[in-house]
């Protein structure tokens, strides 16, 4: 795993996008997977979290209106590791953030025999989140 520098947060090497190179038509929807990979990304390291282990963007949904693309449903698997403060933090500012993004699914665990250093010996935990945001659809985007 790369490490953020400033932040000192773990983030996985290829943020699951892998290394091959998209094909003209994938460019987009690639484009937007990664915008919410950043703004994920970054919520984690402002919120202190020590590591980001998995952030995997899953296949987008639409969702119709009258037999119109309306929304556009992006769901995204996400593991990070961390204080308890750190994760609440984290989870409080996904509640906060500009995008709306919408908790399915969450389960903590500790992470056996570790600590997190300057936490005063506070456990690790591990949080796996499965997670969505909604965008407005269009009948293009419909097809990607």
């Amino acid at each position: 795993m790369a490490q953020a520098n400033r932040s000192h947060v773990d983030i996985p090497r290829d943020l699951s996008f892998g290394d091959d190179i998209p094909l003209e038509e994938e460019v987009p929807k690639l484009l937007r997977r990664l915008s919410i990979v950043e703004k994920i990304m970054t919520l984690a390291i402002k919120s202190g979290v020590k590591s980001v282990t998995e952030i995997r963007p899953g296949g987008k949904e639409i969702i119709q209106s009258s037999g119109e693309p309306f929304l556009e449903k992006l769901p995204l698997t996400l593991s990070i590791a961390g204080n308890l403060e750190s994760l609440v933090r984290f989870i409080h500012s996904l509640q906060e953030a500009d995008s709306l993004y919408i908790i399915e699914d969450i389960s903590i665990q500790s992470l056996a025999n570790s600590t997190s250093a300057g936490s005063q010996g506070q456990n690790l935990l591990e949080a796996k989140l499965s997670l969505f945001t909604t965008r407005a659809a269009s009948k293009s985007e419909a097809e990607l």
